[in-house]
């Protein structure tokens, strides 16, 4: 299941809203607690989740690449995928991002 999500953020722009769709499935695929995760890692979904939360334009696609991404950390294999591609910058700007407009 978690390859046909995978097959869309491969044929689609990471900004596209096919893409953001793609990543909201992909991450409820991914339960709190990271079961399910093994099986999006191993679709080859860290590196395409991690070009939406770099480019996305659509709306909720950063956010739900951050519960991806999140949620794949609780898997080592994904958590190494993660570093090789740059994730935990982009998620440290991410978190940096939301709370400043909290601030009010």
């Amino acid at each position: 299941m978690a390859a046909e999500h995978v097959e869309v953020l491969r044929r689609s722009a990471a900004s596209s809203p096919e893409a953001a769709a793609a990543v909201t499935a992909l991450a409820g695929r991914v339960q709190a607690d990271g079961r399910g995760a093994a099986e999006v890692h191993a679709a080859g979904a860290v590196p395409l989740v991690v070009a939406v939360l770099r480019e996305a334009t659509a709306p909720g696609a950063r956010e739900s690449a951050v519960r991806a991404l999140a949620r794949l950390a609780h898997s080592a294999p994904a958590t190494r995928a993660m570093f090789a591609c740059g994730a935990t910058r982009l998620l440290i700007a991410a978190a940096g991002a939301g709370s400043q407009g909290s601030r009010g």
